[in-house]
Formats: structure tokens, sequence, C-alpha cells
């Protein structure tokens, strides 16, 4: 009998302690439960004390930006702080940033107005003054507008050498070059001899490139170019010079006459002209 009880003993003995031990865990369980909410608490306001500081670091280096030039990057890093912290302590001096950093723009963007508008109208002012010495004819179906110096021959009948311009409705100005020769006889012109000092010039259009009329017993010959870089660094020397002298070479014969100061004066004003009104 001994033998037989001695195994329920140990039975009972175990189960005994296993019911002890799983109390005991049960109640350390709640107690940590129970104890949380004190380590939570510490957390939080750990987390608001690293909200006011990351916030004052960000305002830190938006004032660096600042006082270094960056204004438009300053106020990007403060609108940015202000929208992830919108309840710091730093929100208040980072929106009186923002709007000093507003208000030095206006106020710089008012003045580069100004001095554009300015500027604008000095070049009104200048393209009306060059305008001024010329005429000007309009072609309504073509839609250009024509500038003549004032003292150009508007007919071709003549010996004259000239610059014009044209301005279509929309792009950029551009010039011309027309060179006229009027006679009694025909010189078949080919080409343009132009000779200022030891400067030699030469226009060669070619029998084909001149255009030729004639009417009452006399004859007039013309070309009509855009003029080249060379035909413009001429005129220039022409325009300088003390002596220039145009040389109309035909065929068989050529004639000779000196550029007149008035075709000189005509030059530079259209070349002024052109340049006020925005061409190259």
């Amino acid at each position: 009998m001994k033998v037989l009880w001695a195994p329920l003993l140990a039975a009972l003995l175990l189960s005994g302690c296993v019911s002890t031990n799983t109390s005991d865990t049960a109640e350390e369980d709640v107690e940590s439960v129970v104890n949380v909410t004190e380590p939570v608490e510490a957390a939080q306001e750990e987390v608001t004390e690293e909200i006011k500081e990351t916030a004052a670091d960000i305002l830190a280096r938006a004032k660096i930006d600042i006082k270094d030039g960056y204004e438009q990057s300053a106020k990007k890093v403060l609108e940015s702080m202000i929208f992830d912290y919108p309840d710091a302590e730093e929100v208040k001096e980072a929106n009186e940033l923002i709007a000093k950093i507003d208000a030095k723009a206006n106020e710089e963007n008012a003045k580069v107005a100004a001095e554009e508008k300015k500027a604008e109208e000095a070049r009104k002012a200048e393209v009306n003054k060059a305008l001024s010495k010329l005429r000007k004819t309009t072609d309504e179906v073509e839609g250009i507008t024509w500038y003549y110096d004032k003292t150009t021959p508007k007919y071709d009948d003549t010996n004259n050498a000239h610059l014009y311009i044209g301005v279509q409705e929309s792009g950029d100005p551009y010039l011309r070059l027309r060179i006229r020769y009027a006679s009694d006889s025909w010189l078949f012109i080919d080409q343009y001899i132009f000779r200022s000092g030891d400067d030699k010039y030469t226009i060669t259009p070619g029998f084909s490139g001149v255009n030729r009329d004639n009417s009452g017993g006399g004859i007039w010959e013309w070309y009509d170019a855009a003029p080249t870089a060379d035909d413009l660094d001429m005129i220039r020397t022409i325009i300088a010079s003390d002596k220039a002298i145009l040389r109309y070479s035909g065929q068989q014969y050529y004639d000779d006459r000196t550029i007149t100061s008035e075709e000189k004066k005509a030059f530079k004003n259209v070349l002024d002209a052109y340049e006020a009104l925005g061409g190259k």
C-alpha cells in the first residue's frame, strides 16, 4: 500500500505547484499593464520637448538663410516648420519673418518694375526721336511700314544711295540698301565700287541684279537688296569719311560721283533708327 500511495502523493504536490506559478504570472502581467502609464506619460513629455527643440532648430536655420541673403529659401523652410509644428511657440516668430520676407520681396519687385518702366519710356523716347528724322509709308496689303530719311528722294530717276527700314506687323525690323543712277544714256550697270581713302568696297549684283526703266528720253537703273555685314561696314566708313566716291561700273563705261554730305547724314539717321527699333 505504501508503494501505491507514493505516486498519487507526488502528483498532488506537483499540481499544487503549477497552479501557484500560474497565479503569480497573471498578477505580474496585470501589474505591468497598470504601471505602463507612467513611462508613456514621460515619453509624451519627452516628445513634446523634442518638437519644441526641433522647431527652434529649424527657426535658427531659417535665420541663417535670411542673413546670408537666401530669403525665399528661408521662407520655404519656415512654411514647412509651421505646417509640421503648428502648435510650436516658434510659429509666431516664423510668421513675422515670413511677413518681412514678403514685404522685402514686394519692395524689390516694385523697384524692378519701376526701373523697367523707366527704361521702356527711355527706349520709346529714343525710338520716337530717331523716327522723327524719317518719313514713313505703309503697305496695308503686305502689312509693312517703310521708313526713309526725309531727305531721300522718293523716285528712282535720280543719283542717290540710301538705306531704308522695313517693319512688319510682327517680327524684327530689317534694312534695305538702294543705289540709284539716272542719266540720258544707259550704262547697263553690273557693279558698284565705293572708295573712301584707302578703303575700297565692291558690290557686284551682275547685269540681271540691276533694275532698269526709261521715260521721256531719260533712263534710270537701280539696285535694291538687303545689305551684307560688309556693306554695313562700308556705309559706316562712308559716314565717317571726309570724301567717298561711288563708281557706277557698266559693261563698257562707268560714271563716278561723290557721295554727298546729305547722303552720309541720311545713312546715319536710318542706322540710328534701325538700332533704336531693336535691329541688329
